[in-house]
């Protein structure tokens, strides 16, 4: 053999591609029926992605020697990569016709089968291989694919452990493997896998994505959120790791940081779950336009989304914009008849006959939600209330024995808690808004923090020096349950300091706000009942809203009698 030819073929081993084909065509300048130099010469086109020139020499090769088992099979891998998988068979059953045992065409006739969806054949073809090359880790792999389409999880998860055995860094029977355990619910032998392939193949967006999909089931956010990042960076456009990204930042009110998600994600396609959290950002954000631009696309996909219907409603409301807030309501009421906070809403809007109270629904939700920009948008509502009650208070505490205790009834974040501190031994604060209690937590001002209704912590406490209720009672019309109950926590002498809205109508009414107003007469009357001293009895501005103000009362009762 000629010295050219073997340097050929030892730069070709070696991985110089360009030099080898150069000493590949001098060689068959002069030899040009070489069908064993034509043959190698097509192998490396193919390592270079060229398949049509060679297939051309391939077939110059299959010209001189028609018999060649290894020919036929690299035509059918040439083939095979040209997407012509029908006559990738032919070749490859040529060459089993002329070494029936080889495994390598056993198993490569397997990938065109599986090709053309002929996954039986496919199989047995695998089977094949692996019966006369038992640790062929290729066929295995093949094999679990093939087991994997045809949902025979049980098997296809035996045959990548039995590739993991062979070959313990195989990075992509890791992420199957994974991938079968975690739809199986195995998701800590999941994570284990995905974990593992990653140390083969760090840049596998598949891996990072479900790894990331798992532990956001498992809470682990933060964890998650550097995964969906990941794949990111890798694929800008990833449709579902956008999504997912974006729905943690905006559970974690990262709201600023959720909004690029969701706008690449709106930008897309039409996508409901896009253009309704895009409404659910800009709403919390206070830019209401957005928001609203945002819905009514939403809308648009999907004409009939109770929550989509019942955010509008709560946005034109917030903007005082009644008749298109009753729309939005009247159609969330629709699609939800039995919807106690839709039913209190319209009431409200309609100024028809409502219950005696907000349903704790309602409330509740109103402030979780509310609770991370509540204090913020207070201080810009110009909101002097806590300070006006502690004045009030402070004033006529006389002879109250020190150290005092206080009771703080819809204390929220803790505005009022933190000025009556000053004072307190011992300070409660009572709420039922989970989310607003964390932010009270976290300012450290109260000795206790009480996860229930007003109502019913009023049931259970006693020997309370001061009450106050600092913008609590609008949530309520009939009073007088809650009058009674103060009463009776109080210790003589003790102090019940509050706020309401005023109207002339006797002796409440629930304004299109959907909070209730009280009348004077009304509040003088329960005081009278309850066997309270009135006190104190002014008109107070309690917040800025648009351009006007809202007026309302501050009251401070007293209890006399024991």
């Amino acid at each position: 053999m000629s010295n050219s030819y073997l340097d050929a073929l030892r730069e070709h081993r070696a991985g110089n591609i360009e030099l080898a084909e150069k000493l590949y065509h001098d060689y068959l300048e002069e030899n040009p029926r070489s069908d064993e130099v034509l043959h190698l010469l097509g192998i490396l086109l193919a390592q270079r992605n060229d398949f049509f020139n060679a297939l051309h020499y391939i077939d110059s090769a299959l010209e001189v020697n028609p018999t060649s088992a290894s020919l036929h099979n690299s035509k059918g891998n040439v083939l095979i990569n040209l997407g012509r998988y029908s006559d990738a068979v032919s070749h490859y059953q040529k060459s089993l016709q002329i070494e029936p045992d080889s495994a390598s065409v056993h198993n490569n006739l397997g990938n065109a089968y599986y090709h053309l969806e002929a996954v039986d054949e496919a199989r047995r073809h695998y089977c094949e291989a692996i019966r006369l090359r038992p640790q062929y880790i290729e066929a295995h792999y093949n094999l679990s694919l093939a087991l994997i389409k045809q949902n025979l999880s049980a098997e296809a998860i035996k045959n990548l452990e039995v590739v993991l055995q062979l070959q313990p860094e195989h990075g992509q029977a890791h992420s199957n493997l994974a991938y079968l355990l975690q739809l199986q619910g195995d998701f800590d032998q999941a994570m284990h896998h995905y974990q593992k392939s990653l140390e083969t193949s760090e840049d596998s967006i598949l891996s990072h994505h479900n790894l990331g999909v798992i532990l956001t089931n498992k809470g682990k956010h933060d964890e998650a959120v550097s995964h969906f990042k990941r794949v990111l960076d890798l694929q800008p456009q990833h449709t579902e790791a956008l999504h997912n990204l974006g729905s943690i930042l905006l559970l974690q009110k990262k709201l600023q940081e959720a909004l690029p998600c969701f706008l690449l994600l709106s930008r897309q396609s039409d996508n409901f779950d896009a253009c309704y959290n895009l409404g659910v950002i800009y709403s919390e954000l206070g830019i209401l336009e957005e928001a609203i631009v945002y819905f009514n696309r939403a809308l648009k996909l999907l004409p009939n989304d109770f929550a989509t219907h019942a955010n509008l409603g709560a946005i034109y409301l917030q903007r005082r914009e009644f008749d298109l807030a009753e729309r939005h309501y009247l159609k969330a009421s629709h699609l939800h008849p039995d919807n106690e906070m839709i039913g209190y809403i319209l009431a409200a809007i309609q100024q028809k006959h409502a219950s005696s109270k907000a349903p704790a629904a309602y409330v509740k939700d109103l402030f979780n939600q509310y609770a991370p920009y509540f204090d913020k948008h207070l201080d810009v509502l110009g909101y002097k209330v806590p300070q006006l009650l502690f004045e009030a208070v402070k004033s006529v505490i006389g002879d109250l024995p020190v150290p005092l205790t206080v009771l703080d009834l819809g204390c929220g974040t803790g505005m009022s808690g933190a000025k009556f501190s000053t004072i307190a031994n011992r300070l409660i604060g009572v709420d039922i808004s989970e989310k607003m209690l964390e932010i009270a937590r976290k300012k450290g001002v109260y000795t206790d923090l009480k996860l229930e209704s007003i109502e019913e912590a009023l049931t259970k406490l006693s020997h309370v020096d001061i009450i106050i209720a600092a913008d609590t009672l609008v949530y309520f019309g009939d009073l007088g349950d809650i009058f009674a109950k103060c009463i009776k926590v109080l210790n003589r002498g003790g102090i019940f300091a509050f706020t309401i809205e005023l109207t002339e109508v006797y002796p409440y009414v629930l304004q299109r706000s959907a909070r209730f107003a009280h009348s004077n007469r009304y509040i003088k009357e329960l005081a009278l009942q309850n066997d309270f001293v009135v006190l104190q009895s002014d008109k107070v501005v309690l917040r800025k809203q648009d351009s006007f103000s809202i007026e309302g009362g501050l009251f401070v009762f007293k209890r006399i009698h024991q």
